[in-house]
């Protein structure tokens, strides 16, 4: 520090700056405030940011995504179409046309079909709209059809079920056939329950496939007794 006309003058001495009371100068002190800001900034999670994708989980009318799914609890149909940021049904999107099913007069519900629901003031005026499209005649009838198609779904797949059965389980369904007629002759010509295994055996030796299982008289006596 040198005294130049009656002022006080800091004087630099190689690379290190100095201050009274050995204090940081005011524009390091910035520095690095700034720095460490940065680092904090860099590290925060993007959970701590406002996501900007809750709008399109329900209608902006609903105060906040819970309200929206007390309302799909009694209406498991109603869902939000992103594209358009509205309700939907999904019933109705699904049969989409019901075409020869249409009755004469019947109110179309092409908003819901699509998605396009216009804004309402309230999610009270939303919910009344809502309850509307779910007590109209075509969304009882596309609710209609859907239950005839899955009931339609399920006959189909139990006949597949039962014929893919029938053909992994041709032989054995063949042999059970011939002991069983074998054992509605032994009733029908009023033979013992005895004879039913010595005419199983006389048909094996006649190289007629008859298992290997239901060849004794009891088992004779079971058949004619659950047939009859």
């Amino acid at each position: 520090m040198l005294a130049v006309g009656g002022t006080l003058q800091l004087q630099q001495d190689g690379d290190v700056d100095c201050t009274p009371d050995g204090e940081l100068p005011a524009a390091s002190a910035r520095s690095e405030f700034n720095d460490n800001d940065s680092d904090t900034l860099m590290d925060a999670s993007p959970e701590d940011e406002p996501s900007s994708a809750g709008s399109t989980l329900y209608p902006k009318v609903c105060r906040n995504e819970k309200q929206f799914e007390a309302w799909q609890r009694s209406r498991p149909w109603l869902v939000m179409k992103k594209e358009t940021k509205s309700v939907q049904c999904s019933t109705c999107a699904t049969v989409k046309r019901l075409g020869l099913h249409k009755v004469r007069g019947q109110r179309d519900e092409s908003t819901f079909v699509d998605g396009n629901v216009s804004d309402c003031k309230s999610a009270k005026k939303l919910l009344k709209k809502i309850d509307k499209h779910k007590d109209s005649a075509m969304h009882k009838k596309c609710e209609e059809l859907l239950d005839m198609r899955e009931n339609e779904q399920i006959r189909k797949g139990a006949e597949a079920a039962q014929e893919k059965f029938v053909e992994k389980n041709k032989k054995n369904v063949t042999a059970t056939a011939v002991v069983f007629r074998t054992a509605y002759e032994c009733a029908q010509s009023h033979l013992s329950f005895r004879e039913h295994e010595r005419l199983i055996d006389l048909q094996s030796v006649n190289w007629l496939a008859c298992g290997e299982m239901l060849f004794s008289h009891h088992a004779c006596a079971n058949i004619i007794k659950q047939s009859f």
